[in-house]
């Protein structure tokens, strides 16, 4: 059973009252309220009526704003929001659901969802991609496309039986790895297929598009993996995953980290220590090197003997040239600068882009709170040493504040550089059903990955901190800890249970390393709105002053995305807070890869002791799969059906295998001319 409430907010247009403009949005909401979003057609006829509306609207006399309205309404509604309109305001009523059936919870999600990932395949470009990989090339080995990729249920099926009527536990385990032999694979660059001749980025590319998701690039670092199976010829795919760079705020991550607001000075406070109060200080003194200041030297905005003794107009000074200079970047934001793809990176580089409005702006507000912390350490102690000093900076609601700040900094050095976000991660079909999805979670802890990432990032600068500091500064990455949500508002079974001892492994002296449920999100977010309100948006700010307080320039904060719907939402009179509370909160996953990663993640250590051994990396690897396939995949062969599910990922024509992306009708487009051909020649 199911039930259900609604929250409601209140779309007020800034539309003159009567005008054409306003009399679109109100029939927009009651058309859309009457379609029934339940019904076999229903996002269908939701998008008829968003395309006719969004016309209607581009012959308005405020044209832009009235289609991000009409778009919106039609993102809310398509994800079962309801409309009322009443003395030309527009009631906003999220629906909020209170069910334990986890399937049902999952069909909601995916239609929601829906509607953005078949527009994607809709557009030219990616069906012309997806039919591309289809087709028949001759590569390495003969003829192959990306269906020689995929594994023939039949065979993989045959191979388990045999598995399952080994003679002996021990029987079944060696000779597993002529059945599935699964390996991890680092997707670099234009690196091809050595079996296919196809470039690893498109296969990757491909099966994420059989994702419920649309595929979007995301900004930041991003290391893309696929788990392959050399057990067979051409050593297809078993499953891809993708690390990324993580969300800077995420609750109940930060509070398994020690990151969150307030957590270090209830962690230090029962007993300071030395060790602690020479850390405090040694991060103090670090942040501030950290920072280009001869400029502000030179226009008098800090002197020499103020670094060393900060005095509260110093630090005004310095508020207020950062207000000054955040004000002149969103008027005059030199994308150009910050954007030029002949930078050379050499430290006159680095210095330019200091100077720019936007990290003048950034060091000087940075350089002002950390000279406060300096000031205020002084005032609560100066005198003492270690744990005393310690203990009167607790003690006081500043020194608390002075501390709380010094977190936020130091977190973010090591949010970007040692930690990643899991943001793909799952198995392909027909491994999907013999729990694939956790052999790649599991896959992603191996040593293999850590290293890959380290590797991949080593020579890396770091554009904030190479900017702040007006020279170049390369951080070592260290990957440490991993964090992930589910997709859907309930615990993933992808997740759930995994811990790889490492005496299990065959690997001594190693410790545990296990996915935790670290809590909740609060169900805020965009995924609701489609790129093409995004779009909407995007326009309506690049017509308006509003707009230039946002231009997609790294570095100018976080979440420039979020940012700029919010500042649409409330340009066209959205409850901007409540739209983007879309109420489907997702479950927080984290993995620990070394013993210290607080340590490391809080900046105490610098060198982690990583819980599976590093020396042996690709050994580590096949302890994981043997140990994936004694914990998780043995257990199941027994179970009725299983291979019979399996056979039916055959790669006979027409070929229907469940890895293949399947592409939705287009109106007038020429069907394909030889279907039956699927992948040979």
């Amino acid at each position: 059973m199911s039930s259900s409430s609604t929250k409601s907010g209140y779309l007020q247009p800034p539309l003159p009252s009567n005008s054409t403009a306003l009399d679109t949005c109100l029939r927009c909401a009651r058309a859309l309220q009457r379609c029934d979003t339940a019904a076999a057609n229903g996002v269908a006829r939701l998008g008829t009526l968003r395309a006719r509306f969004l016309e209607e609207a581009s012959s308005c006399r405020q044209a832009q704003q009235v289609r991000v309205i009409v778009s919106v309404l039609a993102d809310l509604r398509t994800h079962g929001w309801g409309l009322a309109v009443s003395r030309g305001r527009i009631k906003i009523s999220r629906l909020e659901r209170a069910t334990t059936d986890g399937e049902k919870v999952k069909v909601q999600v995916r239609a929601g969802h829906a509607m953005e990932r078949e527009a994607q395949l809709r557009k030219a470009s990616v069906r012309k991609f997806v039919r591309g990989m289809e087709e028949a090339r001759l590569g390495p080995t003969g003829w192959v496309s990306i269906f020689s990729l995929m594994r023939d249920g039949r065979g993989l099926a045959e191979g388990l039986r045999r598995l399952a009527e080994a003679p002996s536990a021990s029987d079944a385990q060696q000779a597993m790895r002529e059945v599935i032999d699964p390996y991890v694979e680092i997707v670099n660059g234009a690196e091809e297929c050595q079996h296919t001749g196809l470039r690893l980025m498109d296969v990757w590319r491909y099966f994420r598009y059989t994702w419920a998701t649309a595929y979007q690039p995301v900004p930041g670092r991003s290391m893309m993996i696929l788990v392959r199976d050399g057990a067979v010829p051409n050593h297809p795919v078993i499953g891809i995953a993708a690390l990324t760079s993580p969300v800077v705020q995420l609750r109940a991550r930060d509070r398994w980290i020690g990151w969150a607001p307030g957590q270090l000075s209830e962690c230090i406070e029962p007993s300071p220590t030395a060790a602690w109060a020479k850390w405090m200080r040694s991060a103090l003194e670090g942040l501030i090197a950290g920072i280009y200041v001869s400029d502000l030297v030179r226009d008098g905005l800090v002197s020499r003997r103020e670094f060393s003794r900060p005095t509260d107009k110093c630090i005004r000074r310095l508020q207020e040239e950062a207000r000054r200079a955040r004000a002149a970047h969103q008027r005059y934001p030199t994308k150009r600068v910050h954007k030029n793809p002949k930078s050379d990176g050499s430290a006159a580089d680095w210095r330019r882009r200091s100077e720019t409005h936007l990290f003048r702006s950034k060091r000087a507000d940075a350089l002002a709170q950390l000279l406060w912390v300096r000031k205020t350490f002084g005032e609560l102690g100066d005198r003492k040493k270690g744990r005393a000093w310690l203990a009167d900076v607790l003690a006081s609601p500043e020194g608390r504040r002075a501390v709380e700040r010094i977190r936020r900094h130091v977190k973010a050095i090591h949010v970007g550089n040692d930690l990643s976000e899991i943001s793909i991660c799952g198995a392909i079909p027909p491994y999907n059903t013999v729990l694939g999805g956790k052999l790649v979670a599991m896959l992603l802890t191996s040593p293999e990955v850590a290293k890959a990432y380290r590797a991949k990032y080593s020579d890396a600068c770091s554009i904030i901190a190479s900017s702040m500091a007006g020279r170049a500064v390369k951080r070592k990455p260290q990957l440490v800890a991993m964090a992930t949500t589910s997709l859907y508002g309930m615990k993933l079974s992808q997740y759930t249970r995994i811990s790889i001892p490492g005496a299990e492994c065959g690997i001594d002296g190693s410790g545990t390393v296990a996915y935790r449920e670290l809590g909740m999100t609060e169900g805020q977010g965009s995924y609701h709105l489609s790129g093409q309100t995004i779009d909407e948006i995007e326009l309506l700010l690049s017509q308006t002053e509003n707009g230039r307080r946002v231009n997609s320039i790294f570095g100018e904060g976080v979440n420039p995305r979020m940012r700029k719907i919010r500042t649409g939402l409330d340009m066209c009179g959205f409850p901007s807070d409540h739209v983007l509370m879309h109420g489907n909160p997702r479950v927080v996953y984290g993995v620990a890869l070394a013993a210290n990663f607080r340590e490391i993640l809080l900046g105490q250590a610098k060198r982690p002791r990583y819980l599976l051994p590093m020396a042996a990396p690709q050994a580590v690897t096949q302890a994981i799969g043997d140990f994936w396939f004694r914990r998780w995949l043995q257990p199941r062969l027994t179970r009725d059906g299983l291979l019979e599910g399996i056979a039916r990922d055959s790669l006979a024509r027409p070929i229907t295998h469940r890895a293949r992306v399947v592409l939705p009708d287009v109106p007038g487009e020429e069907p394909l001319f030889d279907q039956q051909s699927d992948g040979d020649p």
